[in-house]
């Protein structure tokens, strides 16, 4: 679980005024004020921004994480910071874990996690911030926006991938969808989808999720299976990295804001190979979005020794999933 620490902000609004004429006392003709070339970029730069009439706002935050559940387990620390230009938001930040445990069944491993996104805000002004910190968090004065964030996953536990995401946000209502899709892979190896709504009020908000885990999908071709008398392309992915491992999970979560930045999380829910077929297989991977049929691959739900199975007997057990938290994402 995630705590948040909100170690330094800051906020500032340019006027359109730089510094008065200076003059040399007893005189009246004007002194001339030398600058360096570097400084006339910064001054030309904040010139330009007061006489354009933008108001540019900031904040910076340390956050300390800790996590405890059925499938994650770990402590972090990470850094996050966004700049707002009237309608444009840049967000920036970085997370580095420890986890004990984490899906795909890896164990006692580093994890560092970076982003960067792009935001336009739009409507209204807000009447009601973000009590959040992170990636795709609206912290700009407007009711709507929309933007990408691009993300990088560096660990030591062979899982290192890019992704990229989408978040559009109205009247406190925000989706967010998360997918290596998004930053040009489409490969859907490891996290492989990460899709979240989240209603948020002055204290506290209501979230529904979805993530799915896959494991290597590189490095094997398609194969063919009649399958309810249809032909069905699908990949075995058993003797790849992590292979053997899958997670559908599907959850309902509470957050509370309980002050000095400390945001309380909670999640529950199942992780179910069915819930993965239906979001990875059936539509995510219809036949019906590709021209050529074989292109439209799939990955079978796993029985319980991690190999591909079109028995809906021997596919393993569902299992609960539940998530506690201090802040975070």
């Amino acid at each position: 679980m995630q705590h948040d620490y909100p170690c330094a902000r800051w906020c500032r609004a340019y006027d359109h005024s730089l510094f008065d004429d200076e003059y040399p006392k007893g005189h009246g003709a004007q002194r001339e004020v030398t600058m360096s070339p570097s400084m006339k970029w910064v001054m030309s730069i904040l010139l330009f921004v007061s006489s354009v009439g933008y108001a540019q706002t900031g904040g910076i935050a340390l956050k300390a994480s800790i996590n405890i559940g059925s499938h994650i387990q770990g402590v972090g620390l990470g850094i996050h910071g966004y700049l707002t230009f009237n309608h444009i938001q840049c967000t920036a930040g970085n997370d580095i874990s420890f986890y004990l445990k984490s899906l795909g069944g890896r164990k006692c491993f580093w994890e560092n996690r970076s982003y960067a996104g792009l935001f336009y805000g739009g409507g209204k002004a807000a009447s009601i911030s973000d009590f959040e910190w992170g990636n795709a968090v609206n912290y700009s004065k407007y009711t709507h926006q929309f933007g990408y964030s691009y993300l990088f996953y560096a660990d030591n536990a062979r899982t290192s991938q890019s992704s990229g995401a989408f978040a559009f946000e109205a009247h406190r209502n925000r989706l967010y969808f998360e997918n290596d899709f998004f930053a040009g892979q489409g490969k859907d190896r490891f996290r492989t989808a990460n899709l979240v709504f989240r209603h948020r009020e002055l204290f506290y908000a209501v979230t529904f999720g979805l993530r799915l885990w896959t494991g290597e999908t590189s490095g094997v071709g398609a194969q063919q299976a009649l399958v309810k008398g249809k032909t069905s392309y699908f990949k075995d992915l058993s003797n790849l990295s992590y292979g053997q491992t899958s997670h559908g999970i599907l959850y309902v979560g509470t957050e509370y804001l309980v002050g000095l930045g400390q945001v309380l999380k909670f999640q529950c829910g199942m992780d179910a190979e069915g819930v993965r077929n239906v979001f990875q297989n059936n539509i995510g991977h219809a036949a019906c979005l590709h021209r050529d049929k074989s292109k439209a691959v799939k990955y079978p739900r796993l029985d319980g020794f991690g190999n591909p199975t079109f028995e809906r007997g021997s596919v393993k057990s569902s299992e609960t999933f539940f998530q506690l938290s201090l802040g975070g994402e």
